[in-house]
């Protein structure tokens, strides 16, 4: 997601709800969170209007916008 984070994120016709997290064997509140934020995925994948994703932020590096605690939720 990281070469097309705008693209993505500011899409006004989608409600976007981006997790940012490390690796799984780096952060353990991300790995608890893991199989949550897959489920919502899921749950939402059908719906055209709303987009569930996830950001390495240790992979990525965004311009506008500085992660300093993972997981986070934008």
């Amino acid at each position: 997601m990281g070469k097309n984070f705008d693209h993505v994120t500011r899409d006004k016709t989608k409600s976007v709800f981006v997790e940012f997290y490390a690796p799984l064997s780096v952060c353990e509140e991300c790995v608890k969170l893991a199989p949550i934020w897959d489920k919502l995925g899921e749950h939402f994948e059908d719906n055209n209007k709303i987009v569930i994703a996830k950001i390495d932020s240790t992979a990525n590096e965004l311009e506008d916008l500085k992660i300093n605690i993972v997981p986070s939720l934008k």
